[in-house]
């Protein structure tokens, strides 16, 4: 009889191993305990791992994730799950996925509700995590994010709520869902994505990138923009900007560091050639970068800048 495969799972606090202890919520709850009656076909092996906040998280604690993944591969788990709350985990699979080879599965899950309200789910949310772990498919596909019983590919996840229990969807949408106890895959390859396996670290806490939305009268200020050492432009549609921001920014601030032109909407393109001729020129003329974050939503395209910039390729 052959053993049964072994997966870490690395806790970084969250909902998911939250309590109501004297009337406030604490991250009380054992990650272990979450799996005591869990009918999984595995050996789950628990080690804890920076407990913050979702706001609280950096690319500090992310590089220790990376090398607690990197080291599970070599001491031979089948994968690796990561429970992590959920304010932050659409940026943390991301940026996970843009800083790790994909060379075995890597899980990312969480809970919505607490352990003490009713309608708990991140014990299921855990099981289903163990599932796709053991899905051959997933071993080639990069970071992914199970939730609500779907998986999504990390890179194009978005948290569309903040508190529903199906906040998270992605588009164009799940790549695989939970069906009869195993991971039905929709999806057995992705597009390829541009990755940071050797950023500096030092540099990394150094880099000061900006992400600015466009609104009505939207400039941008100055002095702001002098404690940059890249920007991020979220426009409007597909990536429109103001003839006033246009003239702030190029050629003063486009000849001095990279900025970066996104869509603010959810999902979509920064450029469309095909019905609006010239877009991707007009800006792109102006020292713009457009290319090679097509698709991205502002928060990834920050994460994507700050490592271009910390390995010296911005």
């Amino acid at each position: 009889m052959s053993a049964r495969p072994r997966i870490l799972v690395l806790s970084t606090g969250g909902t998911i191993v939250q309590h109501v202890v004297d009337g406030k919520m604490e991250a009380s709850v054992p990650i272990a305990s979450l799996a005591a009656d869990l009918d999984v076909e595995a050996e789950l092996e628990f080690r804890s791992a920076s407990a913050v906040s979702g706001a609280a998280m950096t690319f500090e604690i992310l590089l220790l994730l990376r090398d607690q993944v990197l080291q599970a591969r070599q001491e031979g788990y089948a994968g690796v799950i990561v429970t992590t709350g959920t304010d932050s985990l659409e940026e943390m699979a991301f940026a996970l996925d843009l800083l790790l080879p994909p060379a075995g599965p890597v899980v990312f899950t969480g809970a919505m509700r607490p352990t003490s309200a009713l309608g708990y789910d991140g014990a299921a949310n855990l099981r289903n995590a163990v599932q796709t772990v053991l899905a051959p498919e997933a071993a080639e596909l990069g970071v992914l994010v199970t939730m609500s019983g779907v998986i999504h590919a990390a890179r194009y996840l978005r948290k569309q709520d903040s508190a529903m229990l199906d906040a998270f969807q992605s588009h164009p949408g799940p790549i695989a869902d939970i069906r009869r106890g195993r991971a039905q895959f929709y999806y057995t390859a992705l597009p390829e994505l541009t990755r940071y396996l050797k950023p500096d670290p030092t540099r990394l806490a150094q880099v000061n990138v900006g992400l600015w939305a466009m609104t009505l009268q939207g400039r941008i200020p100055e002095a702001y923009l002098e404690a940059l050492d890249g920007l991020v432009v979220a426009g409007m549609g597909t990536g429109s900007l103001s003839a006033e921001v246009l003239d702030q920014l190029s050629p003063r601030w486009t000849g001095r560091m990279p900025v970066v032109l996104v869509t603010r909407c959810a999902t979509g393109g920064n450029y469309d050639d095909h019905l609006y001729k010239g877009s991707l020129a007009k800006y792109e003329g102006r020292g713009f970068r457009l290319q090679g974050f097509e698709g991205l939503n502002g928060f990834q395209a920050r994460l994507k800048l700050m490592l271009e910039v910390a390995v010296g390729e911005g």
